[in-house]
């Protein structure tokens, strides 16, 4: 019988994972993947998320504070997910930009945690969490220009210091329709850690790291 109850409880865990799925992937045909001399990640860009969410949310200064920590968690979970390949550092948004490697950066277009009860009492889908990214990858040049004082009026005008991204791509998924303990417990950090990786294994498969 405790094998059974070791099952079942594996099967509880199982389906509470996030499954997050890569689309929409793009590379500059004219680019030269090589070995990484360094990654380089910016925080993502959560004000997408932030507007998406703002107006049905109560304690506006906490719910930005979370939104920022699930960010810096993301390029934290980056760093380890690919520092086995080449040093991986994290950039502030007013640091100059690399001569060499690859800069890493995006917009989080959806953050929701859902609604845990939804999940677990009513499964089917409901109250489900969800994630959606939008992820560039830029080769590092000795030309490139550094980043205005003011980074705000820079981002406002939409200006891409970087240049032209060498990938692109979209991550998004979220907790899994099974009702169970597991997904009742599910929430946006497991979403950001299981993008991370999925992220992570994108950028690996094309510098030839994975192989499926």
């Amino acid at each position: 019988m405790k094998g059974w109850h070791f099952i079942a409880a594996g099967a509880l865990l199982l389906a509470g994972c996030a499954g997050i799925d890569v689309h929409n992937v793009r590379t500059d045909p004219n680019a030269a993947f090589g070995p990484p001399e360094a990654f380089y990640v910016q925080d993502f860009s959560y004000d997408r998320a932030f507007k998406g969410q703002a107006a049905e949310t109560t304690g506006r200064e906490d719910h930005i504070a979370s939104f920022h920590n699930l960010t810096r968690n993301l390029s934290g979970r980056l760093r380890t997910e690919l520092m086995d390949i080449a040093p991986v550092y994290v950039l502030k948004p007013t640091d100059p930009l690399p001569g060499s490697g690859y800069i890493i950066k995006g917009d989080i277009r959806v953050l929701d945690a859902g609604t845990p009860s939804a999940r677990y009492f009513a499964g089917m889908g409901a109250g489900q969490t969800r994630f959606v990214a939008d992820v560039r990858m830029f080769r590092g040049s000795p030309e490139a220009p550094k980043p205005p004082p003011d980074a705000k009026a820079a981002k406002q005008a939409g200006a891409d210091l970087a240049g032209k991204p060498v990938l692109t791509f979209s991550v998004a998924g979220g907790s899994k329709i099974n009702s169970s303990l597991a997904v009742w417990e599910h929430g946006s950090q497991d979403d950001v850690e299981a993008a991370a990786r999925k992220i992570a294994w994108e950028i690996r498969r094309h510098l030839g790291y994975e192989t499926n």
